[in-house]
């Protein structure tokens, strides 16, 4: 009986690095996603801010106060809905 042995070389290499790496790429790319994140929801905020100045500004534009004696008479306008 004749055995035959065949001996090739195999390079080992140790699998539990590739996820790790592969993790770490996509742990930066989430990172970096929400840094931009943030930053957008920043000028969002800033732009909020500012919309809401000029509207306060209009309104109070509008506004006037009256100083009045207790006895004066005043004419009061209602208006139903």
């Amino acid at each position: 009986m004749q055995h035959l042995l065949s001996i090739s070389w195999i390079r080992f290499t140790d699998h539990r690095e590739e996820p790790l790496r592969i993790r770490n790429l996509v742990v930066d790319a989430l990172d970096r996603t929400f840094a931009v994140r943030e930053s957008m929801i920043g000028v969002l905020k800033h732009q909020l801010q500012i919309a809401a100045n000029a509207i306060k500004q209009k309104a109070d534009s509008r506004r006037f106060y009256w100083d009045l004696q207790i006895g004066q008479w005043v004419l009061l306008k209602l208006q139903l809905y």
